[in-house]
């Protein structure tokens, strides 16, 4: 039986005995307490959960301000072009659910992971507001302690190096310190000498050990001529006075999830672990103090402890804010959905059910239905980080729609951090058939909403209702806007109900707060996708008119090929003409009308 290599000396003798790595690939190393039988990324390990789609949104809000301070520096044209690759690769030493696997430069980098073992933990905190019961938080938490008992491994792998060009193909080096500043600078991949592989979970599932430069080597303490083995983690992994990006990623706001002892509990929205050398880290509580400051509180809370607003809000409405189905998004909406002018408002109209019948966490036995009616919508405390206000202490925090026959009311409800009060604007809107469009009644006049000069973030949290709701509701529709366009075509899918309420069935609180969730999978809803439940998906022309069809009939003539749930071609009627096609039109009304799919 060979014995673990217990010496600096040792490992490198068996390193120089290794032929050289092939021409265009390099040398890195891993280490790890465990063993596995695949070496995978996080992506692709089994039960994997992914922030992927909120990471992007982050990366594209951060993008944008990086263009807008240095759009004028030619120097940094380049970076942009491959900002989305950077972004994520640099994410990856920061939050979970990444494709890209850690490697190093450094054996005692690797050697410190691998004789440091290291555990995660859900820290549970709570916060007292007057009026209302204990609010949980959680953070993820990782904390490192030496690995004294057992063996650990120590991988080196030969892999080739990412050219830099589109996006890391499978086994492919990304070289961090060869990447733009924000970067090759990083404090975290400064002190790791750190680096990446991507790993495809389509390729070999993820596996990257066919790229073993030899298999791995046990090691095990004592370890002998590697000081860094006993460095506090905190070498490894600077803190946020340190480390620009880990202050900044740490500052995400707190975002409500569904919890089955409390309804719901608010956690870290983008998953950024707290690292430490303890369960408990007491040194991380600025941190914690900080983000609980900023935390946005729920509205229906937020008029509980404030009768006066709870009044108002009654009066003005003509209805209990509490009798209101309470839905809470996970996800920006602002910052995924398209802007104002891409939507067609006929569309949008149609389609809207009245009730749905939510399910509970985990179990998913139904519930008694709700009312889509009567909705109050607990916007995303990402929307805060995505979209600019009209001050900085006013903060768009919730939308209420109240559904009477073909007028809706619409209010807009406002957090205000300098004095934590609540404020709202409500409208009455109808659709106009004759206009095609929603009106605005103001003043006793009816002007189409996006002539009436409101805040465009007011007019679109409208829009977002209404197409939440479409997404619950059972009708066969459309999606209002198209989810990809290609040069003149745009891609248009047709959908039943595309997302779910789940909620707890403990609501201690009583806040009766759903969460939606994608109608297939059961995961987060994320935006619109083609992925999500459909029916089929349209290839519809020209795209730049989607917004100024004027019906159901008119969209459905101008498409121009089409393809079920399954793949399969939809054999459209011939095409005469690339104008308008009636037979295309009759057809498509006939094979989506509900009785033809339900």
């Amino acid at each position: 039986m060979i014995k673990p290599i217990q010496e600096l000396a040792q490992l490198e003798r068996v390193l120089q005995s290794l032929p050289p790595p092939k021409p265009g690939y390099l040398r890195v190393y891993r280490g790890q307490t465990t063993n596995f039988d695949k070496m995978l990324p996080s992506a692709c390990r089994p039960n994997a959960t992914s922030k992927g789609f909120l990471w992007k949104l982050a990366m594209m809000n951060i993008k944008e301000t990086h263009n807008t301070q240095e759009d004028n520096n030619s120097s940094a044209l380049d970076t942009i072009m491959n900002f989305s690759t950077w972004f994520e690769v640099l994410v990856q030493h920061y939050g979970p659910g990444s494709p890209y696997l850690d490697v190093t430069f450094s054996i005692e980098v690797a050697l410190w992971f691998a004789l440091n073992k290291v555990e995660s933990t859900m820290q549970e905190y709570f916060i007292f507001m007057t009026g209302l019961q204990p609010i949980p938080i959680k953070f993820p938490t990782l904390y490192f302690s030496a690995h004294i008992a057992g063996l650990a491994w120590f991988y080196i792998l030969d892999v080739p190096v990412w050219d830099g060009n589109l996006s890391p193909k499978h086994g492919e080096l990304v070289n961090l310190s060869k990447g733009p500043e924000f970067v090759s600078q990083c404090s975290r991949v400064l002190r790791q000498d750190g680096a990446l592989v991507m790993g495809d979970c389509n390729v070999d599932d993820g596996d990257l050990s066919a790229f073993y430069a030899c298999p791995p080597i046990e090691i095990a303490r004592p370890f002998t001529g590697a000081k860094l083995i006993d460095r506090n983690y905190q070498y490894l992994f600077p803190p946020p006075d340190e480390d620009e990006w880990y202050d900044r990623l740490l500052q995400a706001p707190l975002v409500p999830q569904p919890d089955e002892k409390n309804g719901f509990e608010y956690r870290q929205s983008l998953g950024v672990y707290i690292i430490s050398d303890s369960p408990m880290p007491k040194e991380e509580l600025p941190t914690f103090n900080r983000k609980t400051e900023r935390m946005s509180l729920l509205v229906r809370a937020s008029m509980r402890v404030n009768p006066d607003i709870l009044k108002k809000v009654r009066t003005s409405l003509n209805v209990d804010p509490e009798e209101a189905t309470y839905l809470q998004l996970d996800i920006p909406l602002f910052t995924a959905l398209p802007p104002l002018n891409m939507w067609n408002q006929s569309l949008l109209h149609s389609g809207l059910g009245k009730l749905a019948q939510p399910q509970l966490l985990k179990s998913n036995n139904k519930l008694p239905a709700i009312s889509l009616e009567n909705v109050l919508i607990q916007l995303s405390p990402l929307e805060t980080a995505f979209i600019n206000h009209s001050s900085d202490n006013a903060i768009l925090s919730a939308l209420g729609i109240i559904r009477r026959g073909k007028v809706f009311q619409y209010t807009a409800f406002y957090t205000h951090k300098d004095h934590i009060s609540l404020t709202s604007a409500s409208f009455e809107i109808a659709f106009s058939n004759e206009n095609k469009c929603f009106e605005a009644n103001l003043k006793n006049k009816r002007i189409p909403l996006l002539q009436t000069g409101l805040p465009s973030n007011l007019l679109k949290g409208f829009f977002i209702s209404l197409y939440i709701l479409r997404g619950l509701s059972a009708t066969i529709k459309p999606d209002p806007f198209f989810t990809f366009i290609i040069g003149n075509r745009g891609l248009l899918p047709i959908r039943g109900i595309s997302t779910k309420l789940v909620r707890s069935k403990k609501d201690p609180m009583d806040m009766r707060l759903h969460f939606l969730v994608n109608s297939r999978t059961g995961e987060p809803y994320e935006g619109p996708t083609v992925d999500l439940p459909s029916i089929a998906t349209l290839e519809v022309e020209p795209a730049e008119k989607i917004q100024s069809m004027t019906s159901l009939y008119e969209v459905y003539g101008h498409a121009t090929n089409g393809f079920d749930q399954f793949g399969h071609e939809i054999n459209l009627p011939q095409r005469e003409s690339i104008g308008l096609n009636t037979e295309i039109a009759d057809y498509l009304l006939k094979t989506f009308s509900p009785e033809n799919i339900i």
